[in-house]
């Protein structure tokens, strides 16, 4: 029950995240077409490009949770997109470590850790992805 509990309470706020999401790329989108003058065309095109990905992604996460479904592979979350969440936790790492140097340090093995968390999260939806389609 705990779990379900769970899953109910990240698809609420997983659909409370898209609304606001949603929110931001309208915006975007009425920028373009009333020409807002104070960013410039492409750099609205991308950011509504990148924020209606990440909508479309909360919607359909939210789905998956609210109906009590996987993926076809299993999981929330494709292999790839694990990947690319460990590249980024290990480029914020080293970031952090470039900018504030020692101090920063300790916030960068956090980094670290949750990015190799990450791939082996990934390596392991890989692994049952072909232990299925062998057997």
């Amino acid at each position: 029950m705990a779990k379900r509990g769970l899953e109910l309470c990240v698809g609420i706020m997983l659909s409370v995240t898209a609304l606001v999401t949603l929110a931001v790329c309208l915006a975007g989108v009425w920028g373009l077409i009333i020409g807002d003058p104070d960013f410039p065309i492409w750099s609205t095109l991308i950011g509504v490009l990148v924020i209606g990905l990440f909508t479309s992604w909360c919607v359909k996460t939210a789905w998956l949770l609210f109906t009590r479904r996987e993926r076809e592979g299993g999981g929330l979350l494709s292999p790839l997109v694990l990947i690319v969440a460990g590249i980024a936790f290990v480029g914020v790492a080293v970031t952090m470590v470039v900018i504030y140097g020692f101090p920063g340090l300790v916030r960068g093995v956090q980094f670290v850790i949750a990015g190799l968390g990450c791939f082996g999260l990934a390596r392991a939806r890989v692994r049952r992805r072909s232990n299925h389609r062998a057997a």
